[in-house]
């Protein structure tokens, strides 16, 4: 059964959206939130709040983001943790959105059944079409280009155009250089091209690509080894559930993670 965007608002159970990093979930989820009926959320600000009902107000529905970057210590916590919230909501109509490989199908809907009359329905996001990805690859390089960039990727059976997150690294893929043939060439050049970019700009000398990559392993080992999804530049008292100090991790890379990111205000996700 394919359901396309518009009839989700129609639907009268519950949703969960599944779909691959990259693949639009928040950006759908936002799109649906601008329903008078529904309210946006995340699943960690859903979870820290003490009293959730400002979070849904006059709402039907809750829509709530991102439930696989919930750090949670079991399978099956952060559901437990979202339930007992809408529990206190007195268990609204719910659209909810996680990565595939971080939902647990089976234990998670077995759970939400249990407080709903109904099972979620459970909702795939597929991949751009042929036609799509041309028209995203358009918007940033020529027509020329994007067809260029398409017929290479189909050529070489490299699947990344389906993902409008990969779309815009190939979009970036420099015009003077040969196309990458397979998926580790692809990444050194995404790679190089966002670094130069990020350090292009008056005041900005450059790294050694080495400074740059050993920071970002640094940073993002730290993610995973401690189960976090946000590196924040905030003091210790202002995070929340999930966020690391950018200062201890900066002291880690000793003192790279400063150096490759400048001044600038980003924020480091898992």
């Amino acid at each position: 059964m394919r359901i396309s965007d518009s009839q989700l608002s129609d639907r009268l159970e519950s949703l969960v959206v599944l779909g691959e990093p990259g693949m639009g979930k928040t950006q759908l989820l936002k799109v649906l939130a601008e329903s008078s009926v529904a309210k946006f959320c995340t699943a960690r600000q859903l979870i820290n709040r003490p009293s959730p009902q400002p979070l849904i107000g006059d709402a039907s529905i809750l829509i709530i983001d991102a439930l696989d970057e919930v750090s949670a210590r079991n399978e099956g916590d952060a559901v437990d943790l979202v339930l007992q919230k809408l529990g206190m909501l007195n268990y609204p109509r719910f659209i909810l959105s996680c990565r595939v490989a971080d939902w647990q199908a089976a234990t998670s809907v077995a759970a939400f059944q249990e407080q709903y009359d109904q099972a979620p329905l459970q909702l795939h996001l597929e991949p751009l079409t042929a036609e799509d990805q041309i028209a995203i690859l358009a918007q940033s390089v020529s027509e020329a280009r994007a067809n260029e960039l398409f017929q290479h990727f189909e050529k070489h059976g490299l699947d990344f155009l389906g993902n409008p997150q990969t779309l815009q690294l190939i979009a970036r893929l420099p015009v003077d250089s040969p196309l990458p043939e397979t998926s580790g060439p692809l990444f050194e050049l995404a790679i190089e091209k966002l670094r130069v970019e990020h350090r292009d700009g008056a005041g900005k000398s450059e790294l050694p690509r080495e400074v740059i990559m050993d920071a970002a392993g640094a940073a993002f080992a730290t993610l995973i080894l401690s189960g976090s999804t946000t590196i924040k530049r905030t003091a210790q008292a202002n995070l929340s559930e999930g966020e690391l100090p950018f200062t201890e991790i900066n002291e880690i890379s000793g003192g790279n993670l400063t150096q490759a990111t400048g001044e600038s205000r980003l924020e480091l996700k898992a």
